[in-house]
C-alpha cells in the first residue's frame, strides 16, 4: 500500500512541468497581445472609414471638432469600450494607411509603440524614427523619451506638475457669476450672446477632450502599475525557482558524495576480503 502510495506521489511530481508552464505563459501573453493589436487595428480602419471618410488628416488631427456622428458614438453608454480608446484606434489606423502609402515596413513595431508615433507628424523625420527604432528594437520608454525631445523643442514639465496645473486653470472660475445674472446677458447683443455660445461650445469640447485624456491617463497608470505587479511576482517567482534550483543541486551533490563514500568502503571491504582469502 505505502509503494503504491509512493508511486502515486512520484507521478503527480513527474506531472507537473515548470518549463511547459512558463512556455504556455509567454504564448498565452503574446497571443493575447497579437489578437488584442489585430482587433484595435481593425476597429480603427472600421472607424476611420465610415466616420472619418479615409481622411488621414481628418483622423489625425488635434481638432477637438470631431464628426458628429463620431461624437455620438462616443457617448453611448452600451460601448464596449472607453471613447479616448476609439480615439487613439483612429489614429493608429490612420496612420498605419500612411505607413502603406509611403511603403515603409513596421512588421517589427509594438501597438504601444504604433500609438506612441502618432504624437508625431506623418512626415520623412517620423519615417527615420520608426525605421530606427525597429533597427535598435526600442523599448517603449526609450521611444516615448526621444519622442518627447522632439516635440517643439520645449522643456516638460513634471507629470504632477502638469496635472496641477491643469487643475488651477479650473480655480476661481468666473463662469458661475454669468450664470447668476440673466438679465445682464440679456441687455447683451445678439451677435455677442452668439460668440458666447461658440465659444462654451468650444469649451466644453476642449474639456470633454481633457476629460477623455484623463480617463486615459488613468487607464495607463492602472495597466503600468498591474504590469510593475506582474514583473515583481515574476521576479519572486524567478528567484523562488533559482533557490529551489540550488537546493537541488545541493541535495544531489550531497547524495553523489554519500553514494562515493559508500563505493569507497564497498571497494575497502572487498579488498580486506580478497586479502583475507
Amino acid at each position: 500500500m505505502a509503494a503504491k502510495n509512493q508511486d502515486a506521489e512520484n507521478t503527480a511530481v513527474v506531472a507537473v512541468d515548470p518549463a511547459l508552464i512558463d512556455r504556455s505563459v509567454k504564448f498565452i501573453n503574446k497571443t493575447i497581445i497579437a489578437t488584442s493589436y489585430k482587433g484595435s487595428l481593425e476597429i480603427g480602419e472600421y472607424l476611420l472609414e465610415h466616420f472619418f471618410d479615409n481622411d488621414i488628416e481628418k483622423a489625425s488631427s488635434r481638432n477637438p471638432h470631431k464628426p458628429l456622428s463620431f461624437q455620438k458614438l462616443c457617448k453611448r453608454d452600451d460601448l464596449g469600450v472607453h471613447p479616448s480608446t476609439l480615439s487613439r484606434m483612429v489614429k493608429v489606423a490612420s496612420q498605419e494607411k500612411y505607413f502603406v502609402q509611403e511603403k515603409t515596413d513596421t512588421k517589427g513595431l509594438t501597438y504601444s509603440n504604433r500609438l506612441e508615433f502618432t504624437k508625431l507628424p506623418n512626415d520623412k523625420k517620423k519615417l527615420k524614427l520608426v525605421e530606427k527604432c525597429i533597427k535598435e528594437e526600442m523599448s517603449f520608454s526609450t521611444l516615448s523619451a526621444r519622442i518627447s525631445k522632439k516635440s517643439k523643442g520645449v522643456t516638460p514639465l513634471p507629470p504632477l506638475k502638469l496635472i496641477s496645473n491643469v487643475d488651477k486653470l479650473f480655480e476661481g472660475t468666473q463662469l458661475p457669476a454669468l450664470l447668476s445674472t440673466p438679465d445682464k446677458l440679456e441687455r447683451l447683443r445678439s451677435t455677442t450672446r452668439t460668440q458666447m455660445k461658440e465659444k462654451a461650445n468650444t469649451l466644453l469640447n476642449k474639456m470633454e477632450t481633457l476629460k477623455n485624456d484623463c480617463n486615459s491617463l488613468i487607464t495607463t497608470l492602472d495597466d503600468i502599475e498591474k504590469k510593475k505587479k506582474l514583473e515583481k511576482e515574476e521576479q519572486e517567482k524567478e528567484k523562488e525557482e533559482r533557490q529551489l534550483q540550488r537546493e537541488k543541486e545541493k541535495k544531489e551533490k550531497k547524495k553523489a558524495k554519500v553514494k562515493e563514500e559508500e563505493e569507497k568502503k564497498a571497494k575497502k571491504e572487498k579488498e580486506k576480503k580478497e586479502k583475507e582469502k
